[in-house]
Order: structure tokens, then C-alpha cells, then sequence
């Protein structure tokens, strides 16, 4: 059975007393709001592990096999060991962005309204061959976005579906941060473009695919 979240890291804690020697306190854990929040969610979500209760074998790999995956890659280690300053969510999501890009193989990413250089490193480790731009243009037409949801955002939800084609997928963050966000997610799960939609709460999946069926689903991630 799958295990509750245990992503949050735990350093050594150095306290020094006036006339004495330094003292080491192991397993002090840093960002404790953070593991109870996720720790909350998660046990929300517990019904919506590993791809429980889907139909489509389709929807069901793509759930086992790329968004809840464990597997070890040597590229996680890598990257967190060059990037030790990074917080837990962009290792968490930015893994999540080397598995798509390993699992679609895209030719374009657009890492849009995201300034972290890390995620350009997972998608870069998922697909050697990807070419990553920050803004949108005419000229090229992406495989692979990742956007953040954030003020102003409504208004580049249209660009950004008409941005997409067949076999396009699109992962955004923050749907779930206030009112405003939730409402930008439903508009797009409400596109007759976006085919199969995965909510994972930190994120939002969309996958444009006219072979596959309508479907929403909620994944605890």
C-alpha cells in the first residue's frame, strides 16, 4: 500500500551553548507547516491513489506509470544534489515535468510564467532533444506547457488552448491557491478541447488527445 508523503527533509540542527561544546540535534524537521498541509491533502486523496477506480487502460498507465511513478532516476539525486536550496514542492513537481517529458518526448516546452530555472533542468534530464522557450510565439508550437496560474491569468487561457494541437499536454500550477485559480482551472475543464483533465491539487494536467474519452479524475499525488 502507498504510504503517506515523506518528501519533507530533515537536516541537523547546530546549537551552540555559551561554555560548552556544539551540540547536534538530528531529524529536526524544516518546513513542519508544509508536511502537515501535504499529510492533510494526502489523506483527503487516499481513495485517488495509483490510478484506483479508472477504466481507460490509457488513463490508468498514464496515472501509474507518469504521475505517481516511484522509481529511483538517477536524474533526481543529480539534480537535487546541485540544487540543495530548492524547496520540496519544485522537487516534487519538478519531477512530475521529467517523467511527462520523458513519457511525451516533446520536440518544444514553454515554461511559461514560472521563473525556476530547476524545472528547465527535469524536463531538460526527461527529453534531451527538447527545445525550452519562456515565451509564447507563432512561430513554434509547443508538445509540452507548464504555466502558473496567477493574476491576469483568464485572459491568456484562450492563447494558450489555441497555442495547443493533438498529443499536446498542458500542466499548470496553483489551481487550487484561492477562488480566482479554482475558477481558471474549471474554465478549462469545461473546453471541449481539454479531452482528459487530472486534477493532483498542486497541479493540473490536461491532455489533448481527440482518440481519448472525456474524462476528469482526481489523483492524489
Amino acid at each position: 500500500s502507498r504510504r503517506p508523503p515523506s518528501f519533507i527533509e530533515t537536516r541537523t540542527l547546530r546549537i551552540q551553548y555559551p561554555r560548552g561544546p556544539f551540540v547536534y540535534i538530528d531529524n529536526i524537521n524544516i518546513g513542519v507547516m508544509d508536511r502537515i498541509k501535504a499529510l492533510f491533502i494526502w489523506l483527503l486523496r487516499c481513495g485517488y491513489s495509483r490510478g484506483f477506480g479508472i477504466q481507460s487502460p490509457t488513463d490508468y498507465r498514464f496515472v501509474r506509470y507518469v504521475i505517481n511513478e516511484h522509481y529511483p532516476y538517477y536524474a533526481y539525486d543529480d539534480i537535487k544534489n546541485e540544487y540543495q536550496d530548492s524547496k520540496w514542492l519544485a522537487n516534487k513537481l519538478g519531477r512530475l515535468y521529467f517523467r511527462i517529458a520523458n513519457f511525451v518526448q516533446p520536440q518544444n516546452v514553454l515554461i511559461y510564467n514560472l521563473d525556476l530555472p530547476i524545472y528547465n533542468i527535469y524536463v531538460r534530464a526527461g527529453c534531451k532533444k527538447a527545445v525550452i522557450a519562456t515565451e509564447i510565439s507563432n512561430d513554434v508550437v509547443p508538445d509540452m506547457i507548464i504555466a502558473n496560474i496567477s493574476d491576469g491569468f483568464h485572459n491568456q487561457i484562450d492563447s494558450i488552448l489555441n497555442y495547443l494541437r493533438h498529443g499536446s499536454v498542458l500542466v499548470l500550477e496553483n489551481i487550487k491557491a484561492n477562488h480566482y485559480s479554482r475558477q481558471c482551472w474549471e474554465h478549462i475543464l469545461n473546453d471541449d478541447r481539454a479531452m482528459t483533465t487530472f486534477d493532483l491539487y498542486y497541479a493540473g494536467i490536461v491532455l489533448f488527445d481527440d482518440k481519448l474519452y472525456r474524462q476528469h479524475y482526481k489523483i492524489n499525488f
